[in-house]
Formats: C-alpha cells, structure tokens, sequence
C-alpha cells in the first residue's frame, strides 16, 4: 500500500513466476486503505503476449463501481470477483486471476487471462 495508496493513477506490471507470463493492470484513481470498492470507469486489466501483442480486459459498464478494492490488509484487487487479486508478499503467497464471463472485466479473448482460474506467484512486481 505504500506504493499505490494516495497516488493517484497506478500501473501494474507483473512477471509471473511459473509460466513468465507478463500481466497487468490500469487504473486512473487512487487506492486506499478505506476497505470499500472505488469507483474508475477507465480501470482495466492486460497481458503482453509472447509474440508481443496486449489483450485488454476493460471493466464492464455498469459494473465500475466495482473496479478495485482499497482494503488495506490485502495486496491490489480488482473486480468484485477477484478478477485479479496480488497477495501481500506476492513472490512467496498465491494470487489470483480468474476473468468470469459474468465477472467485472470483459473476458480476454485469448491467454492467459482467458484461462479460467490460475493461481501464481510473482517473479517481479512493478507499480507505477
């Protein structure tokens, strides 16, 4: 929380430690601590492919709301559903990544946030 609390815009790029997938996240509004749902229209999540590509998963009209969580006893979190959630100590703890039909974000169209529910742990971590 001291890289992103009361920062304004955050971006998210991580490097999976099992399968050296590169993902990430957007969002234009602060965290917090507050431990409610903050409210970004622009919030989404991606992926870099290996051949270079990004897939975007947006957040859903209707559902932005629900963008991201400020809770200030887990890691970053977005999507009512956990969509993707980065533990605290993300290099030893499991996070999450699960892209619902009915979840938050738009489901990608291809990789690996099409993949159902993937847990991993993280090589790398950078926030900007």
């Amino acid at each position: 929380h001291r890289c992103c609390d009361n920062k304004g815009a955050i971006l998210l790029l991580m490097r999976t430690r099992t399968g050296g997938e590169v993902i990430g996240a957007f969002t234009r509004v602060s965290w917090n601590g507050a431990g409610k749902w903050i409210r970004d229209y622009d919030a989404f999540l991606f992926e870099i492919t290996a051949d270079g590509d990004l897939v975007k998963c947006k957040v859903k009209s209707g559902h932005e709301d629900f963008a991201l969580l400020g809770q200030s006893d887990l890691g970053p979190v977005f999507g009512t559903g956990h969509d993707l959630h980065i533990a605290p100590s993300p290099n030893t703890n499991d996070c999450t990544v699960n892209v619902p039909q009915d979840g938050t974000y738009h489901k990608a169209a291809a990789g690996f946030l099409r993949k159902g529910t993937r847990t991993f742990k993280l090589e790398a971590l950078v926030a900007v």
